[in-house]
This record gives C-alpha cells, sequence and structure tokens, in this order.
C-alpha cells in the first residue's frame, strides 16, 4: 500500500516568553520563509500569549482549510513549551494550558478538512502525550 501527504501551507504557531529566543519567528523570517516562498508554498507566523489566542488561531486555520479554493493542506508547527507534567502545551507568558485533549480536537477537526492531510510538528519538551490525554 503506498500513502502520500501532500502539503502547501505551513502555519507556524509560536508562544514563548519574549525574553527567550524567538525560534519560531526566526525559522519563518530567516530559515524557511525564504525557502518556502520561492517553492510557492503559503506559510503563516502566529505569535499566541495565551490560551484564548492559541484556541483562535487554531480556528482560523481550520477555516481556512474548509473555505479556501484550491484546498489547503497543512503543515502545523508549534513552537512552545509542554507542560511538565506532560498534560499539555503552555501558553506562555500567561501560563494557561491548552490540554492534549483539546489540542487533538482542533486538529481533528482540521484533519477533515483536508481529507487527512494534516501534518503536525512540535519543537516543544514534554511534547509526547499519552495516548489517554488526547481524549
Amino acid at each position: 500500500m503506498e500513502t502520500t501527504c501532500q502539503f502547501n501551507k505551513i502555519f507556524v504557531i509560536q508562544s514563548l516568553r519574549d525574553g527567550e529566543l524567538q525560534t519560531g519567528e526566526r525559522l519563518v523570517q530567516a530559515e524557511l520563509g525564504p525557502r518556502i516562498q520561492a517553492l510557492g508554498l503559503g506559510l503563516c507566523y502566529v505569535k499566541v500569549a495565551d490560551r484564548a489566542s492559541f484556541m483562535i488561531a487554531m480556528d482560523v486555520i481550520w477555516k481556512e482549510c474548509a473555505e479556501t479554493t484550491p484546498r489547503i493542506y497543512p503543515i502545523l508547527h508549534l513552537d512552545a513549551h509542554g507542560k511538565t507534567d506532560k498534560s499539555g502545551i503552555a501558553m506562555l507568558p500567561s501560563g494557561e494550558t491548552v490540554t492534549w485533549g483539546e489540542f487533538a480536537a482542533k486538529c481533528r477537526c482540521i484533519n477533515v478538512e483536508c481529507h487527512n492531510n494534516l501534518l503536525v510538528a512540535s519543537g516543544l519538551c514534554f511534547g509526547l502525550p499519552s495516548a489517554a490525554a488526547l481524549h
């Protein structure tokens, strides 16, 4: 059986403290951005400071996947901190948490719209949730 994954837009969501190295922003501006644009692919960078803005960003991605023609096939890259108790993603500087279950629910909605082509990458410690945490 052969499977393929296609993508045409990368969404980078960053939630880091202002004093930290802004790795997601750096990735978009200096490293990934010029290459992606040269390939004619889409790129979107979003900096979020709290849970509400993260959820809004995920809803915007879902809506774009649902309503854009031609269809958006996204890569979602998270640049944040995982909670040390492995309960979810730490939204900084607010200190709030997006649980793995909440994140998974948003990803499922996006994945439906892009016909199971959602790819999620993350640069965060404690970023491997247990299967139970995803429900």
